[in-house]
């Protein structure tokens, strides 16, 4: 959609006389990129401040609307009213002096621009990156970022959890800012977690990925191996997994090999956002092998009960406690 088009649709939908054909057009360009909401509150307050702009010359009406309505692409059946094209020709004259500086920079500069996409309590947003990566960001998250990636590096910066696919470009390394570090990789996805207060982790599903702290120490992460930064400390932290249960929130798969029960219900705390209270500590070693291709937190809780024969009592909402047992 050409600028000159666009600014006459959001003027139509303003004035409320858009037709549902250019109403669907002016929507489907609103969701093609989230940017352009933005793109349209800065050109309706563009248009808003118009109104009430007095020209210090004439304008003859007839010649002008009858340009403005080919430049515009505005239909022949569109008010010809002398008060509706004096505002029109005076938004456009607006527009020439000021408005198009903004828009351009917008749509063109406006790619240097950081932006950021937040996400709310159970919300999770799929982001397409400029260079073909893809974010997944889970709940209370933000991730900031430009529309076109400047430079040597393609850098952001991240808030909370997200799982990265990351499209390969030895050239251009991908970098995403940490409170704690950043980690930096060329073609690979993983899991960020900057959530806990204690420590932030990286886990590699495929891929090399480096870690990096604040002291500027770091290292390498290869798949199935999670690194750790001590947000006190800074210390960096390198240990085996045996499982990608770190990025379940959006795989939705859960699998565990000898896992400890107790290390399960933690998992199973993060997944489903709840409390897990065993009451028996004898069941706290007891060796979980499983695997939930679609994570259900009833149906595993009914498999333990049959497993290890426990009691699951849901006394509150998102709190269990579970008393009985035996390994």
């Amino acid at each position: 959609m050409n600028s000159d088009n666009l600014i006459y649709l959001i003027y139509q939908q303003n004035q409320g006389s858009i037709s549902p054909e250019d109403a669907a057009k002016l929507k489907n360009w609103l969701e093609s990129d989230i940017d352009n909401q933005n793109i349209k509150l800065d050109i309706e307050n563009y248009l808003h401040s118009a109104d009430t702009y007095k020209p210090s010359f004439n304008i003859d009406l007839d010649k002008e609307y009858k340009a403005l309505r080919t430049k515009m692409d505005i239909p022949e059946n569109a008010s010809k009213s002398s008060s509706t094209r004096r505002k029109a020709i005076v938004w456009i004259l607006t527009f020439l002096l000021l408005g198009f500086a903004v828009i351009f920079y917008f749509l063109n500069q406006g790619n240097k621009t950081p932006r950021t996409v937040k996400t709310l309590p159970n919300q999770f947003e799929t982001i397409h990156l400029p260079d073909g990566s893809v974010a997944y960001l889970n709940k209370n998250s933000s991730l900031e970022f430009t529309k076109a990636f400047k430079g040597n590096t393609r850098s952001l910066k991240l808030e909370g959890e997200a799982f990265f696919e990351v499209a390969k470009n030895t050239q251009k390394p991908f970098i995403v800012e940490l409170p704690t570090g950043q980690v930096t990789v060329l073609g690979t996805s993983f899991n960020i977690n900057t959530n806990d207060d204690d420590q932030t982790q990286v886990t590699v599903a495929t891929g090399l990925v480096r870690l990096t702290n604040k002291s500027n120490k770091s290292i390498d992460l290869k798949p199935l191996q999670q690194g750790i930064i001590n947000n006190k400390t800074s210390k960096l932290t390198r240990k085996e997994v045996n499982n990608l249960n770190a990025m379940s929130w959006k795989s939705k798969k859960l699998e565990f090999k000898n896992e400890p029960l107790t290390e399960v219900f933690k998992v199973l705390e993060k997944q489903f956002n709840i409390v897990i209270d065993c009451k028996n500590q004898n069941l706290k070693d007891c060796p979980v092998s499983m695997t939930k291709r679609v994570a259900n937190l009833e149906s595993i809780l009914a498999s333990f009960e049959k497993l290890y024969q426990i009691k699951v009592n849901k006394t509150a909402q998102g709190k269990y406690i579970i008393t009985n047992g035996i390994c």
